[in-house]
């Protein structure tokens, strides 16, 4: 019987540790995503990702869902995909008339600074 009490309390004990250390390990997760698109967007140059959507001219509007940037163009033909993925984009996809890149947490703070220098 005083065996049984015992692996219980160790039970109990493990439960906790294997808890609280899951729990951490969420939270320090979690933090770091957002670290990293805070450093993406300062070193995005906004002259440059103009230029890869073919210049102040073709865009038509911008706007963000979740962690795409969505831009509207004129003429997606002149769009260089290549180059937006040089400037941080994990993923670019163009269909017709618009362009989604993907930038992760950082995407509205990047639509709403491309979208104020535009103008």
């Amino acid at each position: 019987m005083e065996n049984v009490v015992v692996y219980l309390l160790i039970g109990i004990m493990v439960a906790l540790i294997l808890y609280l250390g899951v729990r951490q390990h969420l939270k320090s997760r979690s933090y770091r995503p957002d670290l990293e698109s805070k450093a993406r967007l300062v070193t995005l140059e906004f002259k440059d990702l103009e230029e890869a959507l073919g210049g102040r001219l073709n865009i038509q509007e911008i706007s963000s869902q979740g962690s795409k940037v969505e831009v509207a163009l004129k003429d997606t033909t002149c769009v260089q995909g290549e180059r937006l993925k040089e400037l941080g984009a994990s993923g670019v996809v163009i269909s017709k008339g618009v362009v989604k890149m993907i930038f992760g947490h950082a995407s509205s703070e990047i639509a709403d600074m491309f979208k104020n220098y535009i103008g």
